[in-house]
């Protein structure tokens, strides 16, 4: 199962790393607000969920216009 840094997702999706740790615990998930936490696949498709629902733009969105 591939793995993140929550500080590597931070910067794709334009975000804080402590904010994506704040929505993580929010959301059921038990992550340290530290830039070199891995986070889960499982983990990262929720914080990627969230911003698309949000309406927030990520990079990621951003480079395939």
């Amino acid at each position: 199962m591939a793995e993140y840094r929550l500080a590597k997702v931070a910067t794709e999706l334009n975000r804080s790393f402590q904010a994506l740790a704040d929505l993580l615990n929010q959301q059921g998930f038990d992550v340290m607000p530290k830039p070199t936490t891995k986070i889960t696949e499982d983990m990262y498709q929720a914080l990627l969920r969230e911003c698309i629902a949000a309406g927030r733009p990520t990079d990621a969105q951003n480079r395939s216009r």
